[in-house]
């Protein structure tokens, strides 16, 4: 992870490696793009909710341009990513965020060097200018690790019951025995199952105060897995994760 906190006013001191996308290649051979996250910006749409409106989309305002003061030289069109969960913090905001965002985006909108885009659509225009990083240490937004989510006894048992299901499953559609239909529904529950929130939860490093809920949630959607596929429920769904 790229610490943008390194340079100047919250400006990276190395914006040639964190504002431009890269290849990361997987271990199968393939390659994926990757975006590096601007943690002081990131971390700021939660620190402006703090703030007068005007001041906090000033003091965004003034990052952009430092931002765009150390990558005019680039050799590259510079990307600025700004990554976190989009729901979390609006409810610390004055008048739900609505004045910050309004601000924020009259700035964004404000200069012709600045374009919004998604990363599809900047990925669209320069794919074929992508560098590749051959070996990326693992991390996350959170730490330089994945200790929040696996490890913990909980924790490593949530993995343990996705992946019995997901065996489960593909067993089933491999069978042929069920409908294209029933196959789709299924992996849908699949796929909410595999969120990182449930696992975020479990363990005693992160407290919800609402443990059993999550518990009861994740299992539930495991369980469905096997009710759209017309399969008797594993009897190890029926225990609780949470002890």
């Amino acid at each position: 992870m790229l610490d943008s906190n390194a340079g100047l006013g919250g400006v990276s001191s190395k914006p040639e490696l964190l504002y431009r996308p890269w290849n990361a290649k997987l271990d199968n051979g393939e390659s994926v793009a990757i975006f590096f996250r601007d943690n002081y910006l990131s971390d700021n749409m939660f620190n402006y909710s703090s703030k007068r409106t005007d001041l906090a989309v000033a003091e965004f305002e003034n990052t952009m341009l430092k931002i765009r003061e150390k990558t005019t030289d680039l050799e590259f069109t510079p990307v600025v990513s700004i990554i976190a969960d989009g729901e979390n913090f609006w409810e610390s905001y004055s008048n739900d965020g609505i004045d910050f965002l309004n601000g924020m985006y009259d700035v964004l909108t404000k200069y012709e060097w600045i374009q919004t885009v998604t990363p599809s659509e900047y990925l669209e225009m320069h794919q074929k200018n992508l560098d590749v990083i051959e070996n990326l240490y693992p991390a996350s937004w959170f730490q330089p690790n994945y200790a929040t989510w696996i490890g913990e006894v909980d924790e490593n048992l949530a993995w343990d019951y996705l992946y019995k299901v997901r065996d489960d499953f593909e067993i089933a559609k491999n069978s042929n025995n069920h409908s294209i239909k029933e196959v789709n529904a299924a992996y849908e529950y699949i796929l909410l199952a595999e969120g990182s929130d449930w696992f975020w939860w479990y363990g005693d490093d992160q407290d919800s105060s609402v443990d059993e809920y999550f518990d009861k949630a994740f299992r539930t959607l495991l369980s469905n897995v096997y009710i759209e596929l017309n399969i008797e429920i594993p009897e190890f769904l029926k225990e609780p994760i949470r002890r």
